[in-house]
């Protein structure tokens, strides 16, 4: 098997089910088990042609080895007390998202950095998700942020934009994070009084 070659070994494998956040597991080759949720917006028909633009969501390192914590965080809670993310464009038309909150892992390793050009294949080799891959986004928190780097230094052909928050971790060199940018959207988010990670 290659590396980073994904194996399938889901919980709750027909059970996900639209307006909610569903708890999926699976297995790759360099980690005994990785845990997520997915999220699929109201309204999505696998019948139908839509295509979906997709939110991966990465969480801080308080919630490595855990699991229903990430719900407690971010995009997830968001989801969790009715606020599903969705854009509306200048005629008025909306557009929803499906996303995907990586949780269980060790956030800020280099194990979940190799990682992370798999972290939603599996959503459309396995599931079949009706994903626009021309729309995929990376956001997360803490060292779910220095996931997001990463993401942009290493992996920036495979997302159309990137939104660390709070990032931590060690800086990257200037001149790789601008390569990494290019021509795509970033978005940085820190506060001035932050104690706990500094950028």
């Amino acid at each position: 098997m290659a590396r980073g070659q994904i194996t399938y070994t889901y919980d709750n494998t027909d059970q996900i089910i639209t307006g909610d956040q569903s708890a999926v597991r699976m297995r790759t080759q360099s980690w005994q088990g990785k845990n997520g949720y997915i999220y699929l917006p109201t309204g999505y028909d696998s019948t139908e042609p839509t295509r979906y633009p997709l939110i991966c969501f990465y969480h801080g390192a308080g919630e490595n080895g855990t699991y229903t914590n990430v719900l407690n965080q971010g995009l997830p809670q968001l989801i969790e007390e009715g606020y599903p993310p969705f854009s509306v464009d200048g005629s008025g038309d909306t557009t929803k998202f499906i996303v995907y909150s990586v949780a269980g892992g060790t956030m800020g390793t280099e194990s979940s950095y190799e990682q992370i050009p798999t972290d939603y294949r599996f959503l459309i080799d396995y599931y079949r998700l009706k994903i626009d891959t021309s729309r995929v986004y990376a956001t997360g928190l803490s060292a779910g942020g220095g996931q997001t780097v990463t993401a942009i230094i290493r992996y920036s052909d495979q997302f159309a934009a990137f939104v660390p928050m709070s990032f931590s971790g060690d800086l990257p060199d200037e001149s790789d994070l601008l390569d990494g940018i290019g021509d795509k959207y970033v978005w940085f988010f820190h506060g001035n009084e932050d104690e706990t990670t500094f950028f």
